[in-house]
């Protein structure tokens, strides 16, 4: 069938859909509201969207926001030095919040950048809600954010101690999990991978549950989250101590460990050396690595996420909370 001419005067509208599929511009509305998606009988379904393309007619967004109020955009902002783990939650948490019906934006904010300023360009976007992943987030980040005047999620990060939401997990909790598992199998020499501007708690948690065994960590040496950082705390580590073990604060440090360990200095790990991650990212799974690491239940928390992108949208001064608790991976870097 000949596609017809576009209506004239430039753009078509919902009103020239309805008039031409025979239904009312609100049918035509719901036809691409996602909300709506199953509740439409599928005949009107496929002629509303068969005339929407003979017209070319796209959902005006701008249009349903001023009726709304809404933009329908959720801002996502995350710390450039994230590793593969945030990249792969990054992939899902766009893909859902496309599901349901908006679009995210995503910033990112590095070290140095300067918070007040990032966070403005955020706020000149109208945004229904910030998610605020824990790689973003430094000391000073928490002030600014709890003044923004619209709604804001953490993710990864606890929001006990401030007015927000927050979707976290007991990162303390899955610390002590580290820390037993390579006490509970020898280790008593084991030094330290940490983010310096991290605010995760790990790092501080692990070496607490050492001192109550009254074992002191070797060294703590800092690193970004990057695999470049890893290989140098590994070669620090490796070169100044005899260790037995190292934790670090994240997985693709751990990786780095791995590979300069095995690489460059020759050891069998575990046998000579064990090595835990954290996070639980895809890399650290491969053959090659198969890294001990602690878990987030990550599908759980997104739907938390999405839950709580629902609810503070629709009332942004009820500030959303939930906890989850970890689990220790254990795999073959770890006897």
């Amino acid at each position: 069938m000949a596609r017809k001419a576009q209506p004239a005067g430039g753009y078509a509208t919902g009103k020239d859909v309805a008039q031409r599929a025979g239904v009312s511009t609100i049918t035509v509305s719901r036809v691409f509201n996602p909300a709506w998606e199953g509740k439409i009988r599928p005949e009107t379904v496929e002629r509303v969207r068969q005339v929407a393309q003979e017209l070319n007619y796209r959902p005006n967004g701008v249009a349903r926001s001023l009726v709304n109020r809404r933009t329908n955009i959720i801002a996502v902002v995350i710390g450039q030095s994230a590793g593969f783990f945030y990249s792969e939650i990054l992939t899902d948490l766009v893909r859902r919040i496309q599901k349901s019906g908006r679009q995210a934006l995503v910033f990112s904010l590095d070290l140095y950048d300067d918070v007040a300023r990032i966070l403005e360009q955020v706020a000149q976007h109208r945004v229904d809600a910030v998610v605020v992943t824990s790689s973003a987030l430094r000391t000073d980040v928490m002030r600014p954010l709890e003044d923004m005047g619209m709604p804001v999620i953490l993710f990864k990060r606890s929001a006990e101690q401030t007015n927000i939401s927050g979707i976290w997990c007991d990162e303390r909790q899955g610390a002590l999990l580290a820390a037993d598992c390579l006490l509970r199998t020898g280790c008593r020499q084991i030094g330290i991978v940490a983010h310096p501007h991290g605010g995760t708690g790990r790092a501080q948690a692990f070496a607490e549950e050492l001192a109550r065994q009254n074992i002191t960590p070797v060294q703590t040496v800092w690193g970004d989250y990057s695999y470049e950082s890893g290989q140098q705390a590994a070669r620090k580590l490796l070169t100044d101590h005899q260790l037995d073990a190292i934790f670090c604060e994240e997985d693709t440090m751990a990786m780095a460990c791995l590979d300069v360990a095995r690489e460059e200095f020759g050891l069998r790990v575990p046998d000579d050396l064990a090595i835990i991650g954290f996070d639980n990212n895809t890399a650290a799974a491969l053959p090659a690595y198969n890294i001990t690491t602690v878990a987030h239940p990550i599908v759980d928390m997104l739907d938390a996420l999405m839950e709580a992108i629902e609810q503070v949208t629709c009332d942004p001064h009820t500030p959303v909370r939930r906890q989850f608790e970890m689990s220790l991976l254990e795999r073959s870097t770890t006897k």
